[in-house]
């Protein structure tokens, strides 16, 4: 058992008998472990773009809430009045009135 350590510290393993087998297994897992950090890498990007994504939505509701809730206040008739006031238009003293058209006259004559 020591004998073994000391070849493998020696590194007679890589320089022995059965090199060709013992480099291509080293290569395969020097491969495996390449691969396995530039997964790692990828990972950790597409992690980060998806909390830099996740902040712009929250930015982005903030934004249609608080345009949503200035839109409704425009819309309130009390600020269209107050508003219109401003610009010299009244509102109407009585109630509209209902203007009825009657066509005697078909699409083909127009």
């Amino acid at each position: 058992m020591t004998e073994q350590l000391r070849n493998f510290a020696r590194g007679k393993i890589l320089l022995g008998g059965n090199t060709s087998r013992t480099w291509l297994i080293l290569g395969g897992i020097i491969a495996c472990g390449v691969i396995m950090i530039a997964s790692s890498h990828s990972m950790e990007r597409k992690v980060h773009k998806i909390a830099s994504l996740r902040d712009e939505v929250r930015e982005m509701r903030s934004r249609y809430a608080e345009a949503h809730q200035e839109l409704t206040e425009l819309r309130v008739e009390s600020n269209v009045a107050r508003t219109l006031k401003a610009k010299g238009i009244l509102p109407a003293s009585g109630p509209p009135y209902k203007l009825v058209v009657s066509s005697n006259a078909t699409d083909d004559e127009q």
